[in-house]
């Protein structure tokens, strides 16, 4: 998802000068999803059969192999994670475009409409949001794999699309607690290609307890399947087999940012690392140590939670 590296590039190094020079690639993006949502009939207000690909990968916002889908259904012509990464692309946008035009200076008499681009982009991700909660749920909230043309549910509830929901701040917050509970109850049923977007969701629902099942889990596909099995590099499939998939796959090594943030609890919260949150996480391990290499020099964390009391050094 490239305006997602875009800002988290600009996030880590505080490189403004790319950031206004991708600007335009990030907005052509979010109107790429903005024009595919459909404004009438029965997929109305979703992003629906994004142009571009072909065979497996036609209709959109998707790149993963066939071994890492776990059943997605991609007959759905509204899908769920399709949207979802929308949501996001908007977001996004809209952070891009506040960055880049909050401080410019305005020629004398103007009007001031450096934040209108910014809140339209923002209310136009809510709006999809909204309608994908309204649209893409179970009676028990669990999110289905999309709808079809015909505006039917998918009768597929994959955890991609429950995962997606909670990562990407859509699922409402009074519904966080039990979606991550079905998440979580599936195991692993997601590939090296998407399974950081599983950790950011549980860990975006307070469950750091599955977070560190996930990461340590010798017994189920994952990261510690592949180390206890003689791995040592992440591959682009859990199982390795004879197809085109990569053995040597950098995406999945995305689960280092999971241990970074939901483990040791560091995040970045402005440009160049200017600010830098430690929050410690409330379940899962009760003591870790580690580092975070910054733009600014490394943030070192060193925690211990016994009963209710927490330590931290810094």
């Amino acid at each position: 998802l490239v305006p997602d590296w875009i800002w988290r590039y600009y996030l880590e190094t505080g490189d403004k000068q790319l950031l206004e020079e991708s600007l335009p690639a990030i907005l052509a993006t979010a109107d790429y999803v903005t024009r595919h949502i459909a404004r009438d009939g029965p997929t109305q207000g979703l992003v629906t059969r994004l142009t571009g690909g072909s065979g497996p990968y036609q209709y959109g916002l998707v790149d993963w192999p066939a071994s890492g889908r776990f059943g997605y259904d991609m007959d759905a012509a509204a899908r769920t994670t399709g949207n979802a990464l929308g949501v996001h692309v908007l977001r996004v946008a809209a952070l891009a475009s506040d960055a880049v035009h909050a401080n410019r200076p305005l020629p004398p008499g103007s009007i001031d409409d450096r934040g209108l681009q910014a809140r339209a982009l923002s209310q136009a991700a809510d709006t999809l949001a909204a309608r994908m909660n309204a649209t893409l749920r179970r009676p028990d909230g669990v999110y289905v794999d999309g709808l079809s043309l015909a505006g039917a549910q998918s009768a597929h509830a994959g955890q991609h699309s429950t995962s997606y929901a909670l990562a990407f701040d859509i699922a409402p917050d009074a519904d966080r607690d039990r979606l991550a509970d079905y998440v979580a109850s599936l195991g692993m049923k997601q590939g090296p290609m998407t399974a950081h977007w599983l950790l950011t969701g549980l860990a975006a629902a307070g469950d750091e307890d599955e977070v560190l099942k996930r990461l340590t889990d010798k017994s189920d596909l994952g990261w510690a399947k592949v180390v206890a099995d003689g791995g040592t590099f992440t591959p682009e499939a859990w199982v390795p087999d004879n197809s085109a998939n990569s053995l040597s796959h950098g995406w999945g090594s995305q689960s280092i940012v999971d241990i970074q943030q939901s483990i040791l609890g560091i995040s970045l919260v402005e440009p160049g690392a200017s600010v830098v949150r430690i929050a410690v996480p409330d379940s899962g391990l009760e003591h870790a140590a580690g580092v975070l290499p910054t733009q600014r020099g490394p943030v070192a964390t060193d925690w211990t939670r016994k009963g209710g009391a927490v330590t931290l050094k810094t």
